[in-house]
């Protein structure tokens, strides 16, 4: 399941060679500048992007205060704030998490080293277990949220430009602010989503590997919890590297739900609704809201099966021990084996954020339509 890494490579969140066992030739080191391109050129968009929204900004109050245009610079103030908000959130996400990544290169290429070697031990589980075949069962699964991803942006993204391109009725300074502080921003946001599949893809992995631990025969005890302690360590450089980004990605989505929401609300105020937005919005919502339940159910996951995983070796430790096949020859040997959590600096990364996340979106909402009522 390389294809979600390949196409996180490219867009700039995967900043290294997939094949960590492959050394190149001295004469070829020159290739792995090629992985930074992609965000060497996200960021060269994004300031330029910037410089244009300032220079359309400029534009578009010239002609506010125009004679021909009374009474329309108070709507026009409060679409740009709320637009020029969205942005900013799209824009600072997208920069951050790329460079922040890119910034721990080393600790990444680390990483993939020791995932490839617990990947490669617990296919020892497999070998072992006979009946089971050397597959991840949560990969169905995440093929079809991978092919939604594809659909989503495609739909969302040509959605987007058509309506841009095809609304020629715009004055010049309008049209610049639509590009840039709306299009171009949006087109990176729906890009950005790439990233919560790509934890996904990781995160299954690790499901797949606590399954069959839990699965297989109880003899294996001492090289299920070398496993298993190889895995939770592996964890651990995993939230080191990517936890401030999902916290910062988990943030971007809520923002996302917030303002597809209030445009959602807003748009039925008009005299003349759009259906496409209607159904844009209203995509977007279920599409962010469904990121960051999978994620956070995700995680739950890996702590429930964690702990199932340690009461099931601790059982089969102490019958190993009152069998007498223990050679170590004590109980006490076994090392004390301490729970998985996919954990933040801020938060733990399972359903217990839903509830909050509902009342922040809810809170922030209502603040977004009174102040377009007071407005």
């Amino acid at each position: 399941m390389t294809l979600v890494l390949r196409i996180s490579q490219f867009l700039g969140y995967f900043p290294r060679s997939l094949n960590s066992s492959r050394i190149l030739p001295r004469k070829y080191k020159w290739i792995r500048f090629l992985y930074f391109i992609p965000i060497l050129f996200h960021c060269l968009l994004v300031a330029v992007n910037i410089f244009m929204v300032a220079i359309s900004i400029k534009m578009q109050r010239q002609e506010i205060h125009s004679p021909k245009n009374p009474g329309t610079a108070s709507a026009s103030v409060q679409v740009s704030f709320v637009t020029t908000m969205k942005a900013t959130c799209h824009i600072f996400t997208t920069v951050y998490i790329k460079v922040a990544i890119l910034l721990k290169g080393a600790q990444l290429s680390k990483f993939c080293s020791e995932f490839e070697e617990l990947v490669t031990s617990s296919n020892q589980l497999v070998v072992h277990n006979f009946k089971k075949k050397c597959e991840n069962r949560f990969h169905p699964k995440f093929w079809m949220e991978l092919f939604a991803w594809m659909i989503a942006c495609t739909v969302f993204i040509g959605d987007m430009w058509d309506v841009f391109l095809l609304n020629e009725n715009r004055s010049a300074a309008r049209r610049s602010i639509s590009l840039f502080t709306i299009v171009i921003p949006a087109t990176l946001g729906y890009l950005h989503s790439i990233f919560p599949l790509m934890l996904g893809h990781y995160l299954n992995r690790y499901l797949e590997i606590l399954q069959r631990l839990r699965e297989s025969p109880a003899i294996l005890v001492q090289l299920r919890m070398q496993i298993y302690s190889q895995m939770r360590q592996n964890v651990n450089l995993f939230m080191r590297i990517f936890g401030t980004s999902v916290v910062i990605d988990i943030a971007h989505s809520i923002g996302r739900v917030i303002f597809s929401a209030y445009f959602l609300a807003e748009s039925s105020d008009r005299l003349i609704p759009s259906e496409r937005g209607h159904v844009a919005d209203a995509g977007t919502i279920l599409w962010y809201s469904y990121l960051v339940f999978m994620i956070c159910k995700k995680g739950s996951q890996v702590r429930n099966l964690s702990e199932d995983v340690i009461e099931k070796l601790e059982d089969d430790a102490k019958s190993e021990f009152i069998l007498g096949r223990d050679q170590k020859g004590s109980k006490s040997d076994n090392p004390k084996l301490k729970q998985i959590l996919v954990q933040t600096d801020y938060f733990n990364v399972d359903l217990g954020l839903i509830a909050p996340i509902v009342g922040t979106v809810t809170t922030n909402l209502i603040v977004l339509i009174q102040f377009k009522k007071g407005s």
